[in-house]
């Protein structure tokens, strides 16, 4: 385990597109958190799973799966992916709602920029990400909302 900020990491190999290391996203984790003078998290956990998904699970912990991460093809996207769950915690959200997760993309587009990645390249990561009829706007909603081309 590795601390910095009163950030957490339990690591796990990941191997994919990205080839991000655990390292990497430790670092890009703290740089959004730092360049933000946003309070740390308590955990981020990295969980070695085949589910494309990440996710704010409350206590202050952030939770990427390594299927999300084998298939995340820059660290912009990765910046994205992370600065989105933190902004889930910012705004105190328990549950997913089409507002909620705007909202969160709202303050990732923010946190990413503030931290010196391209957010255009970041949100990216939206816009092939399908909806779901409860919870989840389409990608290309989200991805539009961004301002991006």
């Amino acid at each position: 385990m590795k601390f910095l900020l009163g950030v957490v990491l339990f690591l796990v190999s990941v191997s994919g597109p990205a080839q991000s290391s655990n390292q990497d996203i430790y670092r890009i984790a703290n740089q959004i958190l730092k360049a933000n003078h946003l309070s740390p998290l308590k955990k981020l956990l990295i969980i070695n799973s085949t589910e494309y998904n990440a996710m704010y699970v409350g206590n202050n912990t952030v939770v990427i799966y390594t299927g999300l991460l084998k298939n995340i093809p820059n660290k912009e996207q990765l910046a994205f992916v992370i600065a989105h769950e933190i902004g889930h915690r910012d705004r105190h959200d328990t549950r997913s709602t089409y507002k909620s997760e705007l909202a969160a993309d709202k303050l990732g587009f923010k946190y990413i920029q503030k931290a010196g990645f391209n957010m255009c390249k970041g949100a990216e990561f939206l816009r092939n990400l399908s909806g779901d009829a409860n919870t989840h706007p389409d990608g290309k909603i989200r991805f539009a909302a961004s301002g991006c081309v």
